[in-house]
């Protein structure tokens, strides 16, 4: 049995537009969740539940949402204009929206770091040292945080270098087509003028076969006009 072919371009385009606007509503009840309320700045246990399945929700949808502009990215026909631009199109919502993603996830880790502290202070388990860890370990995981954005920026603008590049190139190639099809006329007048030549060559040619052969006939008839002349002269 043979093997199914890869998914056409349309279903792949409209699963695509799908995806962003299921990443785009898992935000907005990402987003929408109730705020940190009290000064110790934990949060109420439904509320730690509901912001828990509202990341994975979204973390889940963003992943999607990815797969799918990967099989776009690698589709046969992503190589046309159109096609082209819905990816690029596509892809820089699929930052937005993974940055997004991002920043909300860590706020969220950042306030169960804090919970998790202020509790800690509360039932009388931690002191000055433990505080310092965990303010050490909040300072390093935004410090992670801030890697990760400046990779994800580097990848940004290392897609922005390649199709600048493309671009360059695509510009090169129309300048040379120009070159070519402005050198057609030329070409064109040139080949008129060869076939010019050739046609005063052959008539030149055929001048010349006519003179050759006037002068045999006319050198014939002078041959034959003494013998013809003998017989009346005896």
């Amino acid at each position: 049995m043979a093997a199914a072919g890869p998914e056409d371009w349309t279903s792949l385009r409209r699963r695509a537009r799908m995806a962003e606007a299921r990443v785009e509503q898992a935000l907005r009840a990402y987003e929408a969740l109730p705020p940190v309320t009290g000064s110790s700045g934990s949060l109420p246990p439904d509320v730690d539940e509901k912001e828990k399945e509202a990341a994975s929700w979204a973390a889940a949808q963003v992943e999607d949402f990815r797969h799918i502009y990967e099989a776009l990215r690698q589709h046969p026909e992503a190589g046309s204009a159109a096609n082209a631009r819905f990816l690029s199109r596509t892809g820089s919502a699929l930052t937005s929206l993974t940055q997004r993603q991002q920043s909300l996830h860590a706020a969220y880790e950042r306030r169960r770091e804090r919970d998790s502290l202020f509790t800690s202070r509360r039932a009388g388990a931690g002191d000055a040292q433990d505080l310092h860890a965990a303010m050490a370990g909040e300072r390093s995981h935004l410090t992670g945080t801030n890697r990760e954005m400046d990779e994800l920026l580097k990848g940004m603008d290392a897609t922005s270098s390649r199709l600048a590049d493309d671009n360059a190139s695509l510009e090169r190639s129309r300048s040379t087509t120009e070159r070519y099809l402005a050198k057609l006329p030329v070409v064109g007048d040139l080949i008129g003028s060869i076939r010019d030549r050739r046609k005063r060559s052959q008539l030149i040619l055929a001048a010349v076969i006519a003179a050759v052969v006037c002068f045999f006939l006319w050198f014939l008839v002078l041959r034959h006009m003494p013998s013809s002349s003998t017989p009346a002269e005896e």
